[in-house]
């Protein structure tokens, strides 16, 4: 067993902003003030009957498994069993598979770490004083390693009590046999649209491994990254294009900083081509992340300048400046795109054009996932868009510094010329993939901010400023009140400087009538995933479409490493038990996405049997427009009825916290018929006296065929 705590080298944003030592400005020199003098990280206590290993307070410890019998390659189940007695909040770090680096949460602890992720919600999740077991699939890649489990800080997260596990086991599964025996076999719609639920991947390798693990979990969708940091240009570590592209070849470059440093790109055509051989076996649909920030074909006339006519370089977190001060990290030798312009429209629809050619032949090709990373979509003030948007409007430019001139007194309408013409382009690459093939979804994630936070939740700007914004609390978790601010346009207000120095919004509403393409709400927490009037303003014609924006933990970073000891990051939160699904039920409640998936490196379920459940039922729905029915009084339950040719389908959620079981009556005449018959399940309800009795768990969604 190993233990520790805190070293003064883990990462610098553990704590949140505040005026650590005496500084006027703030800063994340928590280290200048910080001590952990314990003899002792951990202790055994007796919790609810049995003895539990104990720490808190950013304390650690782990376990030596596996004693060199692990099998790299097979298949394990990994448990976890704690007590469920106080709110806490566990990061799990098995040094032998890193897709098993996540964490859970119970009661009112905060799950993600605020220091990446400012805006956040305390959400009181009962307790069941009882022990619980988190259940994790590994494949690990070793014959043994540590098992480590550390606790958050007492100001990165308030509310949580610190961590308690009683047993930590491994079992074994056996090969991908044994893996595709647990696949379930669930019920999706004939003859109608279906809906996709999946993962989508960011910063992590495409593994056909990944794919048999969402398909166990119940997903029919996976997005592995297939071009990763715009195609890997010769100044970002690791990005790569993962077919075999002419558009990133150097005999067709026209970006002078791709032709100036030949090859610029990493080629590696193939990456996606196991992925889907094994998802046209197993029935998954596979829709390719594209990380989008312009091929080597765009014109230098395509790349976005500021007002002053300087290149707008990548943006990449942040560094000292030369005043000593943190400012953005602009990565040299490269430069955004302007979404705007005409060449950008021919480079997208060309690129469809090729991922549909590398990847079309298979039948488990869906679409694709288009974003972005280095806050590549930019607007542009260039000459060409400058006169453009002059003749639009009417305006004579001044002879001289018309960027800046339109950027003081025109701003705002040269904004919207730009969410125009970017959405021309968008739909230009949504009917040039779907020329080729009707059926493929065209989806766009436009906020990107990074892995560590929603696109308006970045600490990071503020960072040796003398003070915050509103909602900033300097040294502290903030829990600021959101529900008068329309959220959808804080994303969009470039006159904040934190939301000005990401990428640039698209104004969703104008993509409202739009078929032919998804635009992906991001989203995490109830607040997000339970409003209506956020949900609502990315939906398309198309209709809704949800990204859960999980949040990379880095903040047990490098916390001891005298002994070897690195903690990477941690691939998002969830919360414990049946409440792993809230955000979900939330979502199909309140908007009914057709498309769901999770955001993040690596992706893992530790509490699988829930996230099956509800994908299966999910996955039994067709992809067609509900309506929602007052065919249940309780207000916790929302019952949405979708008619079709094929018949009538029924969704009933519980959005209630329990803990109990509630027993319900539904008003199947206000349905429409007097039988309902559970999808999933197969069980059949008959009315009496035109009502059903349905029991319903906390946190659930069912599905029912009305007969």
């Amino acid at each position: 067993m190993r233990q520790g705590g805190r070293g003064l080298n883990t990462k610098y944003t553990s704590d949140p902003l505040g005026y650590y030592g005496g500084s006027d400005r703030l800063n994340f020199n928590w280290w200048l003030e910080y001590r952990d003098d314990r003899d002792d990280f951990t202790r055994i206590e007796t919790i609810l009957g049995k003895p539990c290993r104990v720490t808190e307070n950013w304390g650690w410890f782990a376990y030596r498994m596996g004693r060199g019998v692990l099998k790299p390659g097979t298949h394990y189940v990994m448990t976890i069993e704690y007590p469920e007695d106080v709110s806490r909040n566990f990061l799990l770090w098995p040094t032998f598979d890193h897709s098993a680096a996540c964490g859970f949460h119970t009661g009112s602890s905060l799950g993600d770490p605020h220091s990446r992720q400012r805006f956040m919600q305390r959400i009181d999740l009962p307790l069941s004083g009882d022990y619980r077991t988190q259940t994790l699939l590994i494949t690990p890649t070793s014959v043994d390693g540590w098992v480590g489990i550390h606790s958050m800080g007492e100001v990165a997260d308030p509310f949580s009590e610190g961590v308690a596990v009683h047993a930590i086991r491994i079992y074994e599964l056996g090969d991908d046999a044994a893996l595709d025996a647990l696949i379930p076999k669930p019920t999706e719609p004939e003859g109608l649209p279906h809906r996709q639920i999946g993962f989508i991947q960011e910063d992590a390798t495409p593994r056909v491994r990944t794919l048999r693990k969402c398909a166990a979990m119940g997903l029919n969708m996976y997005g592995p990254l297939t071009l990763s940091y715009g195609g890997g240009a010769s100044t970002v570590e690791g990005g790569f294009v993962g077919w075999d592209s002419r558009l990133y070849s150097p005999e067709n470059f026209r970006n002078p900083w791709a032709q100036a440093e030949p090859p610029y790109y990493h080629l590696q055509p193939g990456v996606s081509e196991p992925i889907l051989a094994e998802a046209d076996r197993l029935g998954m649909r596979i829709m390719p992340v594209l990380e989008y920030s312009g091929s080597g074909a765009v014109p230098p006339e395509a790349l976005a300048v500021g007002p002053d006519g300087a290149p707008e370089p990548y943006r990449w977190g942040t560094k000292e400046g030369e005043d000593g001060l943190r400012t953005w990290n602009y990565r040299e030798r490269t430069q955004c795109i302007d979404m705007a312009h005409p060449e950008i429209g021919d480079d997208l629809g060309a690129l469809m054009a090729e991922v549909h050619a590398a990847c079309g032949a298979h039948p488990s090709f869906a679409g694709v996932v288009l974003t972005h990373r280095f806050q590549a979509w930019q607007i542009s003030y260039s000459d060409y868009q400058l006169q453009r948007f002059a003749d639009e409007q009417g305006l004579q430019l001044p002879a001289e510094h018309a960027g800046r001139w339109v950027y003081d007194n025109h701003r705002d309408e040269f904004y919207t010329f730009h969410y125009r013409h970017k959405r021309e382009n968008l739909l230009r690459a949504a009917e040039a993939l779907r020329s080729a093939d009707a059926d493929v979804k065209f989806s766009v994630i436009n906020y990107n901010g990074g892995d560590d936070n929603l696109h308006f939740g970045t600490p990071l700007y503020w960072w040796d400023k003398t003070k915050g914004d509103e909602f900033l609390v300097p040294g502290r978790v903030s829990l600021p009140d959101l529900s008068g601010i329309h959220l959808g346009r804080l994303m969009e207000d470039h006159t904040r400087p934190d939301i000005a120095a990401m990428s640039v919004g698209m104004n969703p509403p104008l993509y409202a009538d739009d078929t032919g393409v998804y635009n992906l709400a991001i989203a995490r927490y109830p607040w997000l995933c339970g409003n209506r009037e956020f949900l609502d303003y990315f939906r398309t014609g198309e209709g809704s479409a949800i990204c859960f924006w999980w949040i990379y933990n880095e903040d047990a970073f490098r916390n001891h490493p005298q002994i070897g000891w690195n903690c990477p990051g941690l691939n998002g939160s969830e919360p414990a038990g049946r409440y792993c699904m809230l955000d979900e039920v939330l979502a199909m409640a309140t908007a009914d996405p057709v498309i769901m998936g999770v955001r993040i490196g690596q992706m893992n379920r530790g509490f699988i049997e829930y996230a099956r459940e509800f994908a299966l039922a999910y996955r039994a729905l067709p992809a067609v427009p509900s309506e929602v029915l007052r065919a249940c009084p309780d207000p916790e339950v929302v019952v949405r009825r979708y008619s079709t040719d094929r018949g009538v389908f029924v969704a009933v959620l519980n959005t209630g916290l329990g803990p109990d079981e509630k027993t319900v009556s539904l008003d199947v005449g206000a349905l429409g018929g007097r039988t309902l018959r559970d999808l999933v399940t197969g069980e059949r309800m008959t009315a009496r006296d035109g009502a059903v009795e349905l029991r319903l768990p906390p946190v659930c969604l069912t599905s029912w065929w009305l007969e």
